[in-house]
């Protein structure tokens, strides 16, 4: 009888923590135990796997701004404050990075050069060390997601909350890389957590709270200054504790010290931490505060099939593009686990701290909409929104599937669950290590939003294709210099003399659309920035080698021409040879097996092919020509002059009129357009 009994603490021994919400069922604390030691094991097997598929994936430019200026920072203490070249860091290479750079902090940066440092890594290599501790960082912040879920509900919900999370494409492919966007959701979901032990502990928080979150309040706002953010949810909940407990006034003494202490530090230490704010601290404390929030760059992003403005978002940019970037299966749950939490409201345990998390995860998101706050690159800018939305989730998951009840029943929901996450795990699995371009049902999947938004929008391909470049092509081999050019920026120059430093090339940076005026051999064009149209119509060129794709769709094109009719005919063209040029359009058409019915690698070259059939008196070449240019590029200049000097020659004087209308709209003023015009309107 008595083997058959199970033996449960007595309730005076089990805490809150224990209850489940909304049921009377217990959970022994051996249980707990077990769950913790999977919540545990479950991080270290998530870092492994990250160091496994994150490893020497690519960089992008934006990292590589962030290292110089990192290195730039620490050069200003190390000089004893006299190198001031952080205000305005430039690349070994003499590129310039972005004026604007100085208004974010280094706090990543410092740790991941000081590592280098001690590593002694200072080549082609540097960057892995960087993307390890990302990768480290990402986990840490999954560790302060899982204690945030246990404290208000328990492990099974920490379990839950870190694997949405981890099994989240964006997360996870950004996790892998992102040395901005993954710290700053560290720094954030680390010290809410700090920030509801604190509320906690009230009236007497301890020491070791205040330490925890001054630290992590330092780390984010290290980052990105828009972490400040932070002290205001710290003021607001504060403020509801307090009218819920009058009493902790009159220790107001003890807690308001060690809050000035926390708050304090981490804005002193930040000042101190941050070359750029401590020249003139107050004035370019605001300056780097406005910037967070208005991001005054123009950015240009495929948007539901077109390109617009980061400056000037539709009012739907950030929920859509959560809504079609997050597995639906994720999407379905956090919409359940919310409303079925707040349906049974009385039910749970730890209110303040739910609402904490509740509202900094919707938040930020309002006030990004409300202001029109210039964001790109997807959410990323919000992505530190995220754990906090997975613990609500995991909070109403779990609570429902405790009222289940049967086990049967509870089985069957964890299965349904875990069916909803086959079909993005296996993408992520598939697409290593670019998860973070995955697109949902709601986008058509990633081949029908490959039309309609940016994909590879970091570039991260670029390195897998110089990488196929460099074996496949034999540049290592070659006696003389080999020119290489690509629409990417700052990355391939880099990584070809760090990572192949034999080889000898001259690189140029170079518009994919105009990739005609430079003498190069090897091209390596990426999609990003290039309109839909466009890349559905020219994108990548008919003289590809090899391409880069994600789910079968090509997103860097490796092009090799040795010919380069194109260049030469662009250079004859600049002499006013318009015969010679001709005849080298004529042969770099035949290259790429032009067909006008179904136009290839259209560019800013087939409006001066265009104008050289016009000046070689052949109107109707000229004319089909410049049509299948303006089918693409409508906004080519040269194609337009083309178009209606054919149509005068052709006696089409209203087509005429029209098309150079058009060039004078784009190029206002430009003397042989108003000839022709002037020509047009005197007959």
């Amino acid at each position: 009888m008595l083997r058959e009994m199970k033996i449960y603490p007595p309730m005076s021994q089990i805490s809150d923590k224990q209850t489940m919400l909304g049921s009377a069922k217990i959970i022994p604390e051996y249980n707990q135990s077990l769950f913790k030691k999977i919540f545990m094991a479950s991080l270290v097997a998530m870092l492994a796997i990250l160091w496994i598929a994150g490893y020497d994936s690519g960089v992008g430019s934006d990292e590589m701004d962030m290292n110089v200026y990192g290195k730039a920072n620490i050069a200003y203490y190390a000089s004893g404050f006299k190198d001031t070249s952080f205000t305005h860091p430039t690349h070994s290479d003499g590129t310039a990075i972005d004026g604007q750079i100085p208004n974010y902090g280094s706090g990543f940066d410092y740790i991941a050069i000081g590592i280098n440092k001690l590593l002694g890594k200072s080549d082609g290599y540097e960057y892995i060390t960087r993307h390890m501790l990302n990768q480290f960082i990402a986990i840490i912040a999954l560790l302060f997601t899982g204690l945030i879920a246990k404290k208000i509900k328990d492990y099974r919900a920490s379990l839950v909350a870190i694997w949405f999370i981890f099994l989240t494409p964006i997360f996870f492919g950004l996790a892998i890389f992102n040395t901005k966007d993954i710290p700053f959701l560290a720094g954030y979901i680390a010290t809410l957590y700090f920030i509801i032990c604190f509320l906690e502990e009230l009236p007497k928080p301890s020491w070791k709270t205040t330490i925890g979150l001054g630290l992590a309040l330092w780390f984010e706002l290290s980052i990105r200054i828009g972490g400040i953010l932070l002290i205001a949810y710290i003021g607001l909940f504060g403020l509801f504790y307090l009218l819920k407990n009058k009493s902790a006034l009159s220790e107001i003494k003890n807690w308001g010290t060690k809050l000035g202490v926390a708050l304090g530090g981490a804005v002193l230490l930040t000042i101190l931490c941050w070359p750029y704010v401590l020249l003139n601290p107050i004035e370019n404390l605001f300056k780097a505060i406005n910037v967070a929030k208005a991001f005054p760059k123009r950015i240009p992003i495929s948007f539901e099939g077109e390109i617009i403005s980061s400056l000037s978002l539709p009012y739907s940019y950030l929920t859509k593009f959560m809504m079609i970037s997050i597995p639906l299966i994720i999407i379905i749950s956090m919409i359940v686990g919310i409303i079925y939490t707040l349906l049974n409201w009385k039910d749970l345990q730890k209110k303040q701290a739910y609402l904490l998390i509740l509202f900094s995860g919707i938040f930020p998101v309002v006030y990004a909409m409300y202001t029109q706050m210039a964001v790109y690159n997807s959410w990323r800018h919000l992505l530190f929104i995220y754990p906090s939305l997975m613990i609500i989730t995991s909070i109403g998951l779990i609570t429902l599937t405790d009222r289940l009840g049967k086990p049967a029943l509870q089985w069957a929901f964890i299965g349904l669950i875990t069916i909803g996450f086959i079909k993005p795990v296996k993408w992520c699995i598939e697409n290593n290590p670019y998860e973070y371009t995955y697109f949902n049902e709601l986008a058509g999947g990633f081949q029908k939003a490959y039309y309609d938004y940016d994909t590879d929008y970091w570039q991260i391909t670029v390195k897998e294709s110089i990488d196929w470049l460099f074996a496949h092509e034999p540049i290592l081999q070659s006696k003389d210099t080999i020119a290489i050019g690509s629409n990417a920026f700052t990355f391939p120059n880099y990584y070809i003399k760090k990572r192949y430093p034999n080889a000898k090339v001259k690189f140029y940076v170079m518009g994919v659309k105009s990739n005609f005026a430079f003498d190069w051999k090897y091209g390596i064009f990426n999609s990003l920035f290039l309109e839909p149209r466009f890349i559905e119509n020219s994108f990548p060129s008919p003289l590809s080698k090899h391409n880069i794709e994600i789910d079968n769709m090509p997103i860097t094109s490796i092009v090799i021409d040795s010919n380069r009719f194109d260049n030469k005919g662009f250079n004859a063209f600049n002499r006013n040879n318009y015969k010679l040029a001709d005849s080298f359009f004529t042969l770099y058409l035949n290259q790429i097996h032009f067909n006008p019915n179904s136009p290839k690698n259209v560019t800013q070259l087939f409006g001066m092919i265009a104008f050289a059939k016009v000046a070689t008196n052949q109107p109707l070449v000229a004319k089909s020509i410049a049509q299948t240019a303006l089918s693409v590029i409508p906004e080519d200049f040269v194609a337009n002059v083309a178009m209606g000097i054919a149509c005068i020659q052709t006696n089409d004087a209203g087509n005429a009129q029209r098309y150079l209308t058009m060039a004078d709209q784009i190029k206002p003023g430009d003397p042989m357009v108003r000839q022709y015009l002037g020509l047009i309107r005197s007959r």
